[in-house]
């Protein structure tokens, strides 16, 4: 089991300018984020539990699932952008869970 606390590893959840520039493209920015990119690559199962702050998501989730969850790493568009292709062929399941 891999358990990964985004506040306990410092996550900077900010897409840097660069980053965004090349957020659609090929080349995708993942250096900064490659172990975790990895991570999720592997996983088979991915359960996320975390609180609900103004009915959504803490925005350190938000930003990780932003840098992690990209193109060329989580999906693919079809040319045109009309349709996504995913790309984590080994996730099985996916879960929520927000305890409040």
């Amino acid at each position: 089991m891999d358990r990964l606390d985004l506040y306990h590893e410092g996550c900077e959840p900010c897409l840097t300018a660069a980053g965004r520039r090349r957020y659609d493209t090929p080349l995708a920015e993942v250096t900064a984020v490659e172990d975790d990119v990895a991570r999720r690559l592997a996983a088979e199962k991915l359960v996320l539990v975390f609180p609900q702050w103004w009915f959504n998501m803490p925005a350190v989730l938000k930003g990780w699932f932003d840098r992690v969850f990209q193109p060329s790493v989580a999906f693919d568009h079809t040319p045109g952008h009309s349709r996504i292709l995913p790309r984590l062929e080994r996730l099985q399941a996916w879960s929520g869970f927000s305890p409040c």
